[in-house]
C-alpha cells in the first residue's frame, strides 16, 4: 500500500492502524505500507485508488508512469 505522508505509512506498517481516516479499525496483520510510489507499484497487478475527487487528478497523473495496461473504472 502507499501512502503519501511517511508519518501514515509508518503507522499502518507497524500498528496496523489508520487513526486518522480508519479511527479504531484494526487493519490486516499482513498489510504492509510504504510512502515510496515506486515501490509500492513495482510488482502490481492491479492498482486500486481510493482517494478524495480533489486529489484523483494529482495521484493518477503521478502513478501514470507506471501503469502498463490502462483500465479505468470509476464509482461516485
Amino acid at each position: 500500500m502507499w501512502a503519501r505522508r511517511p508519518e501514515m505509512a509508518l503507522e499502518i506498517q507497524e500498528a496496523k492502524r489508520n487513526s486518522r481516516y480508519l479511527p479504531g479499525i484494526n487493519l490486516p496483520r499482513t498489510i504492509s505500507a510504504t510512502p515510496d510510489l515506486a515501490t509500492s507499484l513495482d510488482a502490481a497487478e492491479q492498482v486500486y485508488v481510493c482517494v478524495p475527487s480533489q486529489s484523483a487528478r494529482e495521484i493518477l497523473k503521478t502513478v501514470r508512469p507506471w501503469s502498463r495496461t490502462p483500465r479505468c473504472r470509476s464509482s461516485r
